[in-house]
């Protein structure tokens, strides 16, 4: 007797290659995960953010179908302070989720992002799941508080629990966001983190002492800014790379320029040591594990490190000035150098097994369940 095979639709508005970007891979990796477990995963690209032919075939590689739905421009915004829940999400991609759904008869459809959240709205048996990423109730107050022009996509809390709602179970990417969500929501919360395969990177000499790599958004943007301040005439060795370098931003630290890079691998081939000077702020911080997957020390803000259990004082700088303090010690104190390197090492570790069980209850809670009829509500 053979089983079926569990299917997943995965809805998205960006790619899931390359994963050149954080949020691409987040998404390939739930992906991954679910494919290893035993699901059969098909993607629905909505498609907000292109990134050729290439970036598709790699996709219609990967997953088990591929299906793309053209993105409309995006309406007016309908609340006075900002975005409403539904107002990237269109009818047509509402009704490619239900046709899909009643076509294929998934056993799961995992949405991402909360302002996609009415695509759930016509799925009928399925195990809703919303895969939140950050949370963005309020979120305009808190670029507001930190000096950030708000961008992208930002709501009021009433709004972004009323897309929790629609889901049978929200995701949280950390700790201190899983406790947010569960307080606005009657749907299960569940924490799954962001899994990272370690990568030692070939050794050598590194260009810089320092490295910071980055996309090209307002809060990185602002994090540089205050990181160039900080380092400026202070002699600190560092290069800078990623999109953020297509800002071609004006820089009195005089960092080596490394630009957009094919594989984040090539960064931490060329640094010593990453920093990441992010300020306070929602989600988890990517680049922050990355680089410890990739054994590469870290020095960051406590921001740098929200969700993580970091008990390092260099994994815990109040701000870029104290960034460009620890910067200083580390260069010139091996042991400190060897003291961080291990501490990295050891978050990692305890970081990494924590999502390999979050991913296994994932996957266990996605092949358990018994699809059954349901009335959709908005």
């Amino acid at each position: 007797m053979t089983h079926r095979r569990p299917r997943v639709l995965i809805v998205s508005p960006t790619y899931t290659h390359p994963t050149n970007q954080g949020n691409s891979a987040r998404i390939e990796a739930m992906g991954r995960r679910l494919q290893a477990a035993g699901c059969a995963v098909e993607l629905l690209f909505y498609v907000l953010d292109w990134a050729g032919e290439d970036s598709l075939a790699q996709m219609q590689a990967t997953w088990d179908a591929v299906h793309l739905l053209t993105a409309q421009p995006l309406a007016r915004q309908s609340l006075a302070t900002c975005w409403g829940l539904d107002d990237w999400c269109p009818d047509r991609l509402v009704d490619e989720v239900a046709r899909l759904e009643a076509r294929v008869g998934y056993d799961a459809v995992i949405v991402n992002y909360v302002w996609l959240s009415r695509a759930l709205t016509g799925v009928r048996r399925a195990l809703r799941i919303l895969d939140t990423h950050d949370l963005f109730g309020s979120r305009h107050l808190l670029a507001l508080s930190a000096g950030v022009e708000p961008n992208w996509y930002f709501t009021t809390d009433a709004e972004e629990a009323r897309g929790f709602d629609r889901a049978d179970i929200v995701l949280a990417i950390q700790r201190d966001e899983l406790a947010v969500i569960r307080a606005r929501t009657r749907a299960q919360a569940m924490l799954v983190g962001h899994p990272f395969a370690p990568e030692r990177v070939a050794g050598g000499q590194p260009a810089a002492t320092f490295g910071y790599i980055a996309s090209s958004n307002p809060w990185n943007l602002l994090s540089l800014r205050h990181m160039d301040r900080a380092f400026a005439g202070r002699g600190i060795d560092w290069l800078l790379a990623g999109r953020i370098c297509d800002l071609q931003p004006r820089l009195r630290s005089d960092p080596l320029i490394l630009g957009p890079v094919g594989s984040v691998a090539q960064f931490y081939a060329q640094v010593g040591c990453s920093l990441n000077p992010m300020l306070e702020a929602t989600g988890l911080k990517i680049k922050t594990i990355e680089a410890l997957a990739h054994d590469c020390p870290v020095i960051g803000t406590t921001g740098a490190f929200a969700g993580l259990d970091a008990c390092h004082p260099l994994h815990a700088c109040r701000d870029a000035d104290e960034v460009a303090r620890a910067a200083l010690d580390f260069a010139g104190s091996a042991a400190l150098r060897d003291d961080l390197r291990q501490a990295g090492r050891v978050l990692f570790a305890e970081y990494a097994l924590g999502v390999d069980l979050q991913y296994d209850r994932l996957a266990d809670t996605i092949m358990t369940h018994r699809p059954g009829e349901r009335r959709a509500h908005a």
